[in-house]
């Protein structure tokens, strides 16, 4: 099943229950990564650097690239 934004947004429980065996999110990450990304470059066009400078540790990547999503 492809879950997309304009779809209402049902539980993975849910899903599963209804039979479903994939669940792919499409774009969905992509396009939550690339909001980030715009207001990180909002914040420092706006002179603050923290939201350019914080987020997931090149450590926590690592772990989660290693081991999925530990």
């Amino acid at each position: 099943m492809l879950i997309s934004p304009a779809d209402k947004v049902l539980t993975v429980a849910e899903l599963q229950k209804a039979g479903v065996k994939r669940i792919s999110v499409g774009p969905a990450l992509y396009t939550h990564a690339m909001q980030a990304l715009e207001q990180a470059t909002k914040a420092l066009v706006a002179g603050d650097l923290a939201p350019a400078t914080t987020g997931i540790s090149f450590e926590r990547i690592s772990a989660l690239l290693a081991r999925g999503t530990n």
